[in-house]
């Protein structure tokens, strides 16, 4: 009956203890990015207040649209966002292609990305 006693107050405290992050744990790619986004402009009114940033993931670049006046913010949070991204992506050996906020990449001659304004907000796409 003692064993049974102990086990269960063992058992008991295990569970009701909570785990703090650990410090030194890696960020992940989705935090690296959510700050990333945070330290970004992309106000606009028309395309013509928009501009392309390339912005590595981890195996390839995205072409963003960011605001013209935002670019001072922009290079802050890229330095911010690769000091982090490498920690997260670790050594992944992957490759990719460089693409537009949309998905989309050039497939024929003539196409290339360009920074356009939707919404009142600056993103990317392939015309």
């Amino acid at each position: 009956m003692r064993f049974i006693a102990v086990t269960t107050l063992v058992i008991a405290a295990c569970s009701s203890h909570t785990h703090a992050a650990s410090p030194d744990a890696a960020p992940t790619v989705d935090q690296c990015q959510a700050t990333f986004d945070q330290g970004l402009d992309r106000a606009c009114a028309s395309s013509a207040d928009c501009m392309l940033l390339a912005h590595p993931n981890c195996c390839a670049e995205v072409e963003i649209g960011i605001a013209k006046a935002g670019q001072l913010a922009a290079a802050m949070a890229e330095t911010t966002y690769d000091s982090c991204i490498g920690a997260a992506c670790g050594a992944r050996g992957c490759g990719g292609i460089t693409t537009a906020e949309d998905g989309t990449y050039p497939m024929t001659t003539g196409q290339a990305f360009v920074a356009i304004c939707v919404n009142l907000r600056c993103t990317s796409t392939v015309q």
